[in-house]
């Protein structure tokens, strides 16, 4: 319908993806495939909470929403240019499981909080300035001087082994 506001969609296989309605604010998909997923919230202009367990294709985050606010990941097996086009109000990104390993050097600047929770290990460059929270994965042992003075949270792993300097 078109009141609705909220979707959850948990898929095991297939590609049976249901036109998601313009109107909705929060989605959920867990599935297997849905490449198509990427291409149909486009047009979602009110989404702001995005969780999808599905790796998406190079390029394919190019066209997300403008209003997304939050964007879950939970399975990111690209690298090279996956994030390179953001939304630029996007205030929470977090990717989990998958063996990302590529730059995050093109972040939006209104990125409040980054949880890179794969295997990730590279050093930020041009982190938002307005940060207060890092979580870093299970491969993460790089210098934190790139985390700006805004942050007020950061974790690690036990892979972590850099010297943490005081502010």
């Amino acid at each position: 319908p078109g009141s609705l506001r909220a979707l959850a969609i948990r898929l095991i296989s297939g590609n049976n993806m249901p036109k998601v309605p313009s109107g909705l604010e929060r989605l959920e998909y867990h599935s297997r495939s849905g490449e198509d997923l990427f291409r149909r919230i486009s047009a979602c202009r009110k989404l702001l909470h995005l969780d999808v367990a599905v790796t998406p294709a190079t390029g394919s985050l190019d066209n997300l929403p403008a209003s997304l606010k939050y964007l879950r990941l939970r399975h990111c097996d690209r690298g090279e240019g996956i994030l390179d086009h953001l939304p630029k109000h996007l205030e929470h990104l977090e990717m989990n499981h998958g063996s990302f390993d590529g730059p995050l050097d093109n972040l939006p600047r209104s990125l409040r909080s980054i949880c890179i929770n794969c295997a990730f290990n590279r050093v930020v460059m041009d982190p938002p300035p307005h940060l207060t929270d890092v979580a870093l994965g299970p491969c993460y042992n790089q210098p934190l001087d790139w985390v700006p003075d805004s942050v007020e949270y950061i974790a690690t792993s036990k892979a972590f082994n850099q010297p943490i300097k005081p502010g």
